[in-house]
């Protein structure tokens, strides 16, 4: 698997860039930007041990830097994206598409359940 040690600004610009749009003719819609805090909190403290535990590609990243990530795939369902949509933004970032589902998963699970059920196999 492929390791990732720079560059979780640019996983979190590729999910806010395809959270925008690609130019088609959808309605227009707002995006909330995600600001990383000076810490993670224990919730995404707790997030980043899960996705390094389960993954290969996080490794060198901070708590702030994979929290940010999994937040970031809210922005793609809220703008109604769908799972091939999250998943490929991941991917397009650099990440392993493994690794990249498993981000995608965790991060709608903890940061947006509500678009847990559009998961292929959840049990939301």
């Amino acid at each position: 698997m492929k390791k990732i040690t720079a560059g979780f600004a640019g996983i979190v610009l590729a999910l806010s860039l395809t959270a925008c749009g690609s130019g088609n003719s959808q309605p227009d819609t707002v995006v909330e930007t995600v600001t990383a805090s000076p810490e993670a909190s224990s919730f995404d403290s707790q997030f980043a041990e899960l996705i390094r535990d389960n993954t290969d590609a996080f490794d060198a990243a901070s708590d702030e830097e994979i929290a940010d990530a999994g937040k970031g795939v809210c922005g793609i369902w809220e703008a109604g994206g769908d799972i091939t949509d999250v998943i490929g933004a991941v991917i397009d970032s650099g990440v392993d598409p493994e690794d990249g589902g498993f981000l995608a998963g965790a991060g709608t699970q903890a940061y947006c359940p509500e678009y847990a059920d559009q998961i292929p196999g959840s049990n939301a």
